[in-house]
């Protein structure tokens, strides 16, 4: 929402990669839970083809519609709606 304002953007980002290491790594163990041994890569590549795959699909398609509305502004807020759901 502030792309000209440093400080913000660099909190954002630091919480954005924090937030993403702990979820890659609750995956990952996760994935070594449900998926032992031989098994973890194919635990894994569920796990990108449904989240990158088809979530990444839906999500470039709305966020494309969205997009037109204010350059990108409502874009960016519906994203972030859509993960604190979650």
């Amino acid at each position: 929402l502030f792309p000209e304002n440093l400080p913000v953007m660099l909190l954002a980002q630091t919480a954005h990669a924090l937030g993403f290491a702990a979820f890659f790594a609750a995956a990952m163990q996760m994935l070594a839970t449900y998926f032992p041994g031989r098994l973890n890569g194919h635990g894994q590549g569920l796990l990108y083809g449904f989240s990158s795959g088809a979530g990444g699909v839906l999500g470039a398609l709305i966020a494309g519609q969205l997009w037109k509305i204010d350059d990108g502004r409502t874009a960016f807020l519906a994203g972030s709606g859509f993960a604190l759901v979650g």
